[in-house]
């Protein structure tokens, strides 16, 4: 004879299982509000976790990490949603250096706050300008019924940025000659210096994700034909994203927000500007500008179509002058057979084979830079 006990875990379990099952077609995610913040200087300030889905919760584990040179963490409070129940556990923990954790649960039966909204305050101090990731380490968020860990949770990550005057944007772009279906290849990530090859901005860093598929340069122009009156040397991702090395979007310091036209440049692919002004924020949410759609990049011949609706930077300008000419073939001819990072290397695997020479500089040779 079966018991009441067991029958009562049997439900339970079923419950657990009908609960993962809705929660696999649903997309459950956490993120820090504002995203990024930004504070003008060495003071006081609050990040706010947010559940961002409609979905009910009794807890949540969360464990963070942060720049303790650049901000210090002062305390925790449970947030909005949590106003009126009984919270009959919230911890807080700092186990290491830039990491924190605060765990929250309600106890007693039918019990729980509904998403989307505040589940956690975060208080810090800014201690110097500069910039810092508010990384999600570890997620979980437990269902009001048994108590069970929701499965799939998702997270983005934050963002500070410390000082007076910072511009940022979200920009995407494709090189003809690493693009095969979507995506770029990586196979010089290992090849990539630590020093970018740009010398308007020669930054240097300890390491390059693996996602990395080369260093680009990116400009502001006022006008579209105006000079650059800032250069940055950024990272170019597999899936077309740049972004600034060690942050999720491309941040100028030091620059008043405003529309700006983006001047891209790589080491052998031909130079485009954007079509139109880009907003680069100083508060907010990144804008996003897409180089890869039609009219994304101005003019049409430093551009190809990659596939259907979808273009990128032309490859084959080898000696970066804007034009892919004779100069560029000379350039292959030096370095054929050759491996490494070298600029004849169109398609950027590593080698500079015939496939360079026939596939790109054949194929774009008279192509010239759009960019005036």
């Amino acid at each position: 004879m079966n018991s009441p006990f067991k029958k009562m875990k049997r439900t339970a379990l079923v419950l657990t299982m009908l609960f993962a099952l809705a929660m696999a077609l649903t997309a459950v995610s956490v993120i820090t509000v504002p995203n990024p913040q930004v504070v003008p200087g060495p003071q006081a300030f609050q990040v706010q976790v947010h559940l961002n889905s409609v979905i009910q919760i009794r807890g949540y584990t969360i464990y963070m990490g942060y720049d303790p040179a650049i901000i210090d963490f002062t305390s925790a409070t449970r947030g909005s949603l949590f106003n009126g129940l009984p919270v009959n556990w919230f911890q807080v923990s700092e186990p290491s250096p830039g990491v924190l954790g605060v765990e929250c649960l309600i106890f007693g039966p039918g019990l729980q706050v509904t998403g989307p909204g505040n589940i956690l305050n975060l208080n810090f101090t800014a201690l110097v300008n500069g910039y810092t990731d508010l990384d999600f380490i570890f997620v979980e968020l437990y269902e009001p019924s048994v108590g069970a860990i929701i499965p799939g949770v998702e997270s983005t990550m934050g963002a500070v940025i410390i000082g007076v005057n910072p511009a940022y944007f979200s920009a995407k772009c494709f090189l003809q000659g690493p693009y095969t279906s979507g995506v770029m290849s990586t196979g010089i990530n290992p090849l990539l210096p630590l020093t970018s090859p740009y010398a308007a901005d020669p930054v240097t860093v300890t390491d390059i994700p693996e996602n990395v598929v080369d260093w680009m340069l990116v400009e502001l122009r006022q006008t579209q034909n105006g000079p650059a009156f800032r250069s940055q040397s950024v990272f170019l991702h597999s899936n077309g994203m740049l972004t600034s090395p060690g942050k999720p979007f491309v941040l100028f310091m030091n620059t008043s927000a405003g529309s700006y036209y983006v001047v891209l440049r790589h080491r052998n692919h031909l130079s485009a500007v954007s079509s139109f002004v880009v907003s680069l924020a100083g508060s907010g949410s990144p804008a996003f500008y897409n180089f890869t759609l039609p009219g994304g990049m101005y003019g049409g011949n430093g551009s190809v179509a990659l596939e259907t609706g979808i273009y990128g930077m032309a490859a084959g300008d080898a000696d970066q002058n804007g034009v892919i000419n004779n100069v560029d073939r000379n350039v292959w001819r030096q370095d054929a057979g050759k491996t490494g990072y070298l600029t004849a290397d169109f398609d950027m695997d590593g080698n500079v084979f015939p496939n360079d020479l026939n596939e790109f500089w054949r194929v774009n040779l008279g192509r010239y830079s759009d960019v005036p």
